[in-house]
């Protein structure tokens, strides 16, 4: 049975998005969702849970227009940081949903912008031993930005990466030279053989090995700490072929860019900075604590990120150093485009006929 709208009464479409039906109105281009949508669509910064009851948020009333269901007056709430403001209306039977057209867009970003600030109940103040970490690493740690389901497919990747390296070590440890020599020979990426078109599967197979403690801690820090979210965001299969494809993307610059063709290539790195591409597209208002001259300062995804570029492509053309940048740079740049096409965006866009 078909629904109509509470603003214009005109009959509301069923759309699927993101595996997700919706109700959507095509005359004014608002949309009811019911429970949980909105944080299917949007993620978890449009949960009425999280900032329902916020100081953020200011409940108005009884709003001039029913549920499509319960034939109630729904409820408004007026989320408001800095100079920016959205209404938004709850039905108190069901908790469904009005979005006016780009309320959506508008809700996610208020929300996330005041959950990096200092000022509101939203923000985390992490505590002595996280700064202490912080110090000693010089590991970023994001403000605010939960998830709600376990990111099973980061974990999962983690675990593999971990595993390929304690055989690594149990290699080492055999001090079986022959072996360890076939492992490298065989899934390192070595551009002089890529070049002419030899050993191809080594471009996704090199990132599964790492050459130490610090290479493999490092890799995969940061994989957890921007892959829970980007993967909660995507889904696990789009999740994987971003890691995929960030990899061989990665892997194809890097064997391009090498000044030195017969040096092995391994690591993680192109894979996880494909993460970080696609999070600065999918959460451009997070902030991530940096300490730096033992202060911790808030420091914006894009600023962090961009800082974290032009340093690796700086170091890349001076030929500073035994590190893949180039690998960074491929893998960023795949993870950032792969994520765009799926960036948060008005419903009555993703609607437009």
């Amino acid at each position: 049975m078909k629904r109509n709208c509470p603003t214009c009464d005109f009959p509301m479409a069923l759309v699927l998005h993101k595996n997700v039906q919706l109700d959507h109105c095509r005359r004014c281009g608002g949309t009811f969702l019911d429970p949980g949508e909105a944080t299917e669509i949007f993620g978890v910064f449009t949960d009425p849970e999280q900032w329902k009851s916020s100081e953020i948020t200011r409940e108005l009333g009884p709003a001039h227009y029913h549920c499509p269901d319960h034939q109630i007056p729904m409820t408004t709430y007026e989320v408001r940081f800095g100079s920016q403001c959205v209404e938004i209306d709850l039905c108190p039977e069901c908790g469904g949903m009005w979005l006016d057209a780009r309320e959506g867009v508008r809700l996610r970003n208020i929300v996330m912008a005041a959950g990096q600030a200092r000022d509101t109940d939203l923000s985390e103040n992490p505590g002595i031993g996280s700064y202490l970490f912080q110090l000693v690493s010089g590991f970023p740690r994001e403000v605010w930005n939960p998830v709600r389901k376990t990111p099973w497919l980061t974990l999962t990747l983690i675990a593999i990466l971990w595993l390929v390296f304690g055989f690594q070590l149990l290699i080492l440890f055999a001090r079986d030279t022959d072996a360890y020599e076939w492992l490298f020979r065989t899934f390192a990426l070595m551009p002089a053989e890529i070049l002419m078109g030899s050993h191809l599967w080594t471009l996704l197979s090199n990132a599964f090995l790492h050459s130490g403690f610090m290479h493999i801690l490092g890799n995969t820090y940061f994989f957890y700490i921007f892959g829970d979210n980007v993967e909660e965001f995507l889904g696990w299969r789009r999740f994987l072929l971003l890691f995929v494809m960030a990899a061989i993307s990665g892997a194809l610059l890097q064997t391009v860019c090498q000044r030195d063709p017969s040096i092995p290539v391994i690591g993680a790195s192109g894979a996880v900075a494909g993460l970080m591409g696609a999070y600065m597209v999918l959460f451009p208002k997070i902030r991530m604590f940096v300490v730096m001259f033992f202060i911790r300062f808030r420091v914006n995804i894009f600023i962090y990120l961009g800082f974290w570029v032009l340093y690796n492509l700086i170091m890349a053309f001076t030929g500073v150093g035994y590190v893949a940048w180039m690998d960074h740079i491929g893998g960023f740049v795949a993870g950032a485009a792969i994520a765009w096409p799926f960036r948060p965006r008005a419903l009555s866009e993703c609607f437009r006929q």
